[in-house]
């Protein structure tokens, strides 16, 4: 919830700071295309959104070997909480951004956005629908055991 929050703030941030400041046309007259700093920005908060994922992992790790558990594997902190997390993070960055580009108002796109995370989490179960197409975001669930890795179970 922490890393959704993070998201719908700061994706408004990026995407209305220049409007705030009532410097947008200045902006735009820059020397450079329309979508460079849109792109850098986003890719920006994304790369905030896998630093809070490496924190959560090395918080893991060391609660961890504060209990005893000594056998870590790092291959699966890092394909399941960087990659896996990280790329659907990465999808939710993109939507909160697009929803404040085509909504010509910070707090009405701040509360689209949220009323989507929030729809598109309690909708399609009360719906019963189980496909993994429909959900924004929705992936297929991978599975690790120790001896098929994140393979077929």
């Amino acid at each position: 919830m922490f890393i959704i929050a993070v998201v719908t703030f700061y994706s408004g941030v990026i995407v209305w700071k220049e409007r705030d400041n009532k410097v947008s046309d200045i902006y735009d007259a820059l020397p450079y295309s329309d979508w460079m700093p849109l792109i850098s920005k986003t890719m920006a908060l994304w790369l905030v959104i896998e630093t809070l994922l490496v924190i959560g992992c090395l918080i893991g790790i060391v609660t961890q070997l504060l209990h005893g558990y000594e056998d870590i594997r790092l291959d699966v902190y890092f394909i399941q909480m960087i990659l896996i997390s990280g790329i659907s993070f990465l999808g939710l960055i993109m939507l909160s951004v697009f929803i404040h580009i085509l909504v010509n108002n910070k707090y009405l796109g701040y509360f689209i956005f949220i009323a989507f995370v929030i729809t598109n989490s309690f909708i399609w179960p009360a719906l019963d629908i189980e496909t993994n197409l429909i959900p924004f975001g929705n992936s297929p669930s991978l599975i690790y055991s120790d001896m098929n890795k994140f393979g077929p179970s």
